[in-house]
């Protein structure tokens, strides 16, 4: 009996150890659990916490097009009832009465009123944009943000397109420069150029005198040949005697008026008209013939092939080009 006892006695023992290690086992995992519940509590208390600092999810374009769209209809909708509403009773109202003794005070008065309401209500709405739609504050902006980088790219190709006309216009303005200064320098060449040959001013003060000699020169033997052609015409051709001249006449005509005297001129002044009109005038050399160009005269100067004709005019007559 004392062995079955002792026996029995050992396996309640173990029996109990057990139980309490279940025991101990079953507490530790219910104060895991406590631990466990309370972190998450703190995780949910600081999620609400921070949670308005958390940026909105970005939404579909499926949920925006049917359902932010049709919200905004309707506010709108709502709105623009508001606004027909508002100036229903504007409309309704009476106009203020004027003051006869200083109306355009009063007008003032009314349009500074009106400025100081547009001017609280243009602070007071500091968005368009409602908060309760963020979803249409993020497409306005992308909208704005495309708008701005469109004139941004717009604004760099005209400052682009200008930076290339200026550089063009630059190498113009420089290709001028350096074509100005060559002209400089070869303008400050030549006054030096003239400076130096001022020194030599004997052979500058020779040439008129030169010029001088050889015209008195040319001018004597001017004087030379007209005075041997005065004499050769005068021995040769001497001017008519009036037998000459009446007995001319007689002998073309017998009606002729025989008191009539002409004064002709020698011959040699005729070739000085004819050389003078072609020296002065060689475009037109040709001279009309005078009634006191002696017929025969010019006969033989015609003859003597000393004068031309005009091929369309008979009485026209220039001296003969030996140069031709």
């Amino acid at each position: 009996m004392d062995s079955l006892d002792e026996e029995t006695v050992g396996d309640i023992s173990k029996e109990t150890n057990g139980v309490k290690h279940g025991v101990s086992a079953l507490q530790n995992l219910q104060n895991r659990q406590k631990k466990l519940l309370d972190e998450v509590q703190m995780l949910a208390k600081r999620s609400q916490v921070f949670q308005e600092f958390l940026a909105p999810d970005v939404p579909n374009e499926t949920t925006y097009n049917k359902d932010v769209s049709e919200k905004i209809i309707m506010d709108c909708d709502s709105v623009w009832r508001e606004v027909n509403e508002m100036q229903a009773r504007i409309c309704m109202q009476e106009a203020t009465p004027v003051s006869p003794e200083n109306p355009i005070l009063d007008i003032l008065l009314a349009k500074k009123w009106l400025l100081n309401a547009e001017v609280e209500i243009s602070t007071e709405t500091k968005q368009l944009m409602p908060l309760k739609y963020p979803e249409c504050a993020l497409v306005v902006a992308e909208e704005k943000l495309k708008q701005v980088i469109g004139q941004l790219e717009e604004t760099l190709s005209f400052y682009r397109t200008t930076t290339k006309a200026l550089e063009s216009e630059l190498e113009r303005e420089r290709a001028y420069l350096e074509d100005q200064k060559k002209i400089q320098h070869a303008l400050k060449e030549k006054l030096a150029q003239l400076a130096t040959d001022t020194t030599n001013t004997s052979s500058s003060q020779d040439l008129p005198k030169e010029m001088q000699e050889r015209l008195r020169k040319a001018m004597l033997h001017y004087k030379k040949l007209n005075k041997a052609l005065f004499e050769f015409s005068n021995e040769f051709f001497p001017l008519p005697t009036e037998n000459d001249v009446h007995g001319k006449r007689k002998k073309k005509s017998t009606n002729v008026n025989s008191t009539k005297n002409i004064d002709y001129i020698a011959i040699h002044e005729i070739l000085e008209l004819l050389i003078n009109q072609m020296t002065s005038s060689p475009h037109d050399p040709y001279i009309t013939v005078q009634d006191n160009f002696w017929p025969p005269f010019v006969e033989k100067l015609l003859r003597f092939d000393m004068a031309v004709t005009h091929p369309e005019d008979h009485n026209k007559i220039r001296i003969q080009f030996y140069h031709e």
